[in-house]
């Protein structure tokens, strides 16, 4: 799946991720390919990306937004 995370002022990871984990307000989420459209708040805590057989990559956030749609998932914190 396409996936970006963003701050305002700059993207913090681009690129095709298998999954991404997410504080989400409600607990955590896990996001795969082809997951159904969603749009959530976010919490502190920790964003972990899953892709390829790398080690998975981790960002620490205080708050943000997450929205899945059809073509991308994009994260803005």
């Amino acid at each position: 799946m396409k996936l970006t995370i963003s701050k305002i002022d700059k993207v913090l990871w681009s690129g095709d991720a298998d999954s991404v984990t997410v504080p989400g307000a409600a607990g955590e989420l896990t996001i795969l390919a082809h997951h159904m459209p969603i749009i959530t708040t976010l919490v502190a805590g920790k964003i972990t990306v899953k892709h390829g057989e790398g080690t998975p990559e981790e960002f620490m956030i205080d708050s943000g937004f997450l929205e899945v749609g059809k073509e991308e998932t994009v994260i803005l914190v």
